[in-house]
């Protein structure tokens, strides 16, 4: 079963490097969401494997230095790329050169540099527009296996991949306390409930190139499986991402206040007959009124734990940290009671503090401000650049909040990093359009 899932891994790699476009995205799309990154050729996991397939495509096509050049964070890929090299370079664990490759390339390619994969992966406005039919279909088949799964109680695809690449099922594939929650395609059903919204969010702003039928279907097919992950960090971060973009570009409204009512009556009808609504929205409400303690999963007295654990280790390595899986390949075997406190590391931060060091801090700090001020001074694009301010904020308070497992930073650095390239051409179509006009009114 693994060699099957490995050679369909090398089909799609080889149609990335061959194709050019709409297509070569499509192809990396299939890969990203139907090959998790639970499929692995050793020593590099399928979204390594996927990215760099499309950045060597960009190379092979020449495009590669186009793209790069229109890029707008260069300065701070090279920095995060040099401090990776230093965080590996600084970890006495690692002594072999494909170890000390493989560090550096599993987790500078999948994080970062699928910023900048998303942003090569539209090349025009019109890649963008033909892209989100695509996108629909894969977002549909997700959808659609997501309510297969709910009605199965069980995976039979996460099943076969992890019994593949591993010894036994996921801890997913078990009805839990808050009852079966939904993956799909993917290996989490907290990313999967996150990926959801920003998915509702993506065919919000396509909804132009459906019919409305088309659209509603989709949009309620693809909302209701962020429920059916019954993910309360997915959900609270999808309304963060929400109540962001509403801000930034409605501002405050009697339109938005009536867009609010609507939204809220809907949830109490859904409340009161939907019961695993119920208690979905049971789970989240107890986060804010009891810390999280009467529901399973993390919660605020657990968080202090892991703050005080994680800054032990940043003290012992302040600048570089302890180096990349520091806590799977050493924490977790040999020292128990910190294994405890930290729960899985779960939480960005905690992560950078343990095993990535001050300067990682700084830099994806960096990173992540420029990009929020690019899309801010380009709140002209409408629509758009909102969502860019909305879907970065909320991928943050997410990843901060849970970790970055399953593949979010990957799916969600590219999502963004194609909302750039959009607001970027856009932005430039509108500045030639406004200085037509002007020169018109000029010559009248």
């Amino acid at each position: 079963m693994q060699s099957a899932f490995i050679f369909i891994l090398l089909i799609i790699l080889f149609l990335i490097l061959l194709r050019k476009g709409k297509e070569r995205s499509l192809y990396l799309m299939i890969g990203i969401f139907f090959l998790n990154d639970t499929v692995r050729i050793n020593p590099f996991n399928s979204y390594t494997l996927l990215c760099i397939a499309f950045f060597c495509s960009l190379l092979l096509h020449k495009e590669l230095k186009t793209e790069w050049k229109r890029f707008p964070f260069k300065k701070i890929m090279y920095v995060l790329f040099v401090i990776h090299i230093l965080v590996v370079l600084f970890d006495p664990r690692v002594s072999a050169p494909l170890t000390f490759l493989s560090r550096i390339c599993n987790n500078f390619v999948p994080r970062f540099l699928a910023l900048f994969i998303g942003y090569a992966s539209i090349s025009t406005l019109a890649v963008w527009y033909k892209s989100s039919k695509q996108l629909a279909l894969i977002f549909c088949v997700m959808g659609c296996y997501g309510f297969i799964t709910f009605i199965l109680q069980g995976n039979p695809y996460d099943d076969a991949l992890h019994i593949a690449f591993g010894n036994d099922v996921g801890i997913w594939s078990e009805v839990q306390s808050r009852g079966y929650r939904v993956l799909s395609t993917l290996n989490n059903p907290i990313v999967y409930g996150f990926v959801m919204f920003i998915a509702t969010t993506y065919l919000y702003l396509q909804r132009d190139n459906f019919s409305k039928n088309v659209y509603f279907c989709l949009s309620l097919l693809v909302f209701l499986n962020v429920f059916l992950a019954n993910s309360r960090t997915g959900i609270v971060a999808g309304v963060f991402l929400l109540v962001v973009y509403a801000l930034v570009e409605y501002k405050l409204s009697f339109r938005l206040l009536g867009y609010a009512f609507s939204v809220i009556l809907i949830c109490c009808i859904l409340y009161q007959f939907v019961p695993f609504v119920q208690d979905t929205a049971d789970s989240v409400l107890d986060i804010f009124l009891t810390g999280g303690t009467k529901t399973e999963g993390s919660n605020v007295e657990l968080k202090e734990k892991q703050m005080e654990t994680s800054l032990l280790y940043f003290y012992l390595h302040p600048y570089f940290g302890s180096g990349f899986n520091y806590f799977r390949e050493v924490i977790v075997l040999k020292d128990a009671a910190a294994s405890e406190a930290l729960a899985g590391l779960e939480g960005y931060g905690y992560k950078l503090l343990v095993e990535e060091g001050i300067f990682m801090i700084i830099a994806v700090s960096w990173l992540f401000l420029s990009i929020l001020w690019y899309f801010l001074k380009r709140l002209s694009v409408k629509q758009y650049s909102s969502m860019g301010v909305a879907w970065t904020l909320s991928f943050l308070f997410f990843i901060i909040s849970t970790g970055t497992y399953g593949g979010v930073f990957t799916i969600c650095m590219i999502f963004i990093g194609m909302l750039l390239k959009y607001v970027q051409i856009k932005g430039q179509v509108n500045k030639r359009k406004n200085r037509q006009t002007g020169k018109m009114l000029c010559i009248k």
